[in-house]
């Protein structure tokens, strides 16, 4: 067992993470500049082709692992049995800072709706520092708290070790209700835009336990119909990707939730609670990697197939909305972090689990830029800048490979819209997602939109770290939420 002020867990300084930073500040870097010496010696190309081979490989990994979510979720989906009483309580941590009333209100109206609303918790984890959070908290309180069995919300003040976000308001929330919860309560940390369909907690309840943590996958039909596709394609395509390092075939059971996952108040106390230190930012991923290590590798990620919806980032029109889904994915890659807690800790668990670890974190980093350079970059790099024909045997290489790295992301992308459609008609109750099928083709956009949302704030963040830049600022994506939210609950309120 680990008190709540364990050391390893609540004194890790960004500049001491320092050198744990490096190893996958130098492989992004080593990477590129590897790849573009290469053609210079033909031993260097042959390692970049056994690079690619092994990046190949896994990628048929990733497509299982794919297919198989496909198939758990479908079949969750058209189960028709919603179960009479739940077997554990449930409670749900909704941080949020200066969102829109709307979306939290439609955020809870969508739990309401649940058969065992009744039954739940819900705790506003709310911020200090925005004028009258108190004041929207209890017009949230007076309007939904019939709707529940509790409903509360606590104030976070940010203390001077902590970083803002949603790990230290998360961290706080929790600590202040954990003296009147049960320990065997199951928390479920959402962001303020999700909306829960009720087979999550009816998928998750079963299999709910006070060791693992249990993820879900995401997807965006709220206000698609509002947001530029450039940004939309982008989302899905982060998504899908997530779904895969989820992990739900994994022999090791090593994976990365990703914005709503759920894990007992136990557990939480075990490890001391959520971490609140920079390195510590993207939190969802961070707290499994924590319990990972704290259990000793007995916790383990539980997949359950019931994905929780989400709303697109939102600006000041097109490109306002680009500016921000830009900031946000700097925010998101600051997640890289973590590769330093985890290569300073991971011994704890024992050389062979750790590097499991760590080399899965990798494959979290590191496998969108490396199946983006296979497919468009080193085909069009080395056929216009090297004296490698098309009749040249390396290039017909990397050209075979980089089409067969796109066959497996098509079909990665054709798992994830048979997700959507199905989770859009059984889970949600709409007809179709707001992204049609036959907009297939505009996930082609992705050689857009790789650049600015994924690729430019990778090695923005990258930079930082190897100069040992503490980024302390914390950008708020604004969330608009669904159509029908603002028109309907507005009406309501």
């Amino acid at each position: 067992m680990f008190s709540p002020g364990d050391k390893v867990s609540q004194q890790c300084d960004f500049k001491d993470l320092y050198w744990y930073r490096l190893p996958l500040v130098a492989a992004l870097f080593g990477y590129y500049v590897y790849a573009s010496l290469a053609p210079m010696s033909s031993i260097m190309l042959n390692g970049l082709l056994f690079i690619l081979y092994l990046n190949t490989l896994n990628m048929c990994f990733q497509v299982l692992r794919m297919i198989y979510a496909t198939y758990k979720i479908v079949c969750a989906a058209r189960r028709k049995n919603i179960m009479n009483l739940l077997s554990k309580s449930h409670a749900f941590i909704i941080p949020n800072y200066k969102e829109p009333l709307h979306v939290l209100q439609n955020t809870l109206h969508r739990l309401a709706s649940h058969t065992h609303a009744s039954s739940y918790t819900i705790i506003l984890a709310m911020e200090s520092k925005e004028a009258d959070h108190e004041a929207k908290a209890e017009i949230l309180i007076q309007e939904f708290n019939l709707q529940f069995k509790e409903m509360t919300f606590t104030s976070h003040t940010l203390a001077s070790h902590e970083m803002a976000g949603k790990a230290s308001n998360v961290n706080h929330a929790v600590r202040e209700v954990s003296s009147w919860l049960d320990p065997a309560i199951m928390l479920t940390v959402l962001d303020a835009d999700a909306e829960v369909c009720e087979r999550y907690i009816s998928e998750l309840d079963p299999i709910s336990n006070e060791r693992d943590i249990f993820a879900a996958p995401i997807m965006f039909e709220q206000n698609t119909s509002s947001t530029p596709m450039l940004v939309c394609v982008n989302d899905y395509i982060w998504a899908a990707m997530a779904i895969q390092n989820m992990n739900p075939m994994s022999m090791t059971m090593i994976g990365f939730p990703m914005s709503a996952y759920s894990l007992s108040l136990a557990l939480a106390k075990r490890v001391g609670f959520w971490d609140t230190h920079p390195d510590a930012i993207g939190e969802d991923m961070h707290m499994f990697i924590k319990a990972y290590i704290k259990t000793k590798g007995e916790c383990q990620i539980q997949f359950v197939p019931a994905p929780i919806n989400m709303g697109h980032v939102e600006g000041d029109g097109y490109v306002g909305t680009i500016w921000a889904r830009i900031m946000q994915a700097e925010r998101h890659m600051r997640g890289i972090a973590d590769s330093a807690y985890t290569l300073k800790f991971m011994w704890k668990v024992g050389f062979h689990r750790g590097i499991q670890l760590y080399l899965q974190l990798l494959e979290a980093h590191l496998l969108p830029f490396l199946v983006i350079n296979t497919m468009v970059f080193f085909p069009i790099y080395y056929m216009n800048f090297h004296q490698l024909t098309i009749k040249s045997k390396e290039i017909l290489i990397i050209e075979m490979v980089g089409k067969c790295t796109l066959t497996l992301a098509v079909i990665v992308l054709l798992c994830y819209e048979i997700i959507r459609n199905t989770a859009c008609k059984y889970m949600y109750s709409h007809k179709t997602p707001a992204f049609r099928w036959y907009y297939f083709p505009c996930y082609l956009l992705l050689l857009i939109a790789a650049t600015p949302f994924m690729i430019l704030p990778t090695v923005y963040v990258a930079f930082k770290h190897l100069f040992n830049v503490n980024a302390t600022n914390y950008y708020v994506a604004v969330k608009g939420g669904s159509t029908f939210s603002k028109q309907g609950l507005a009406g309501q309120a």
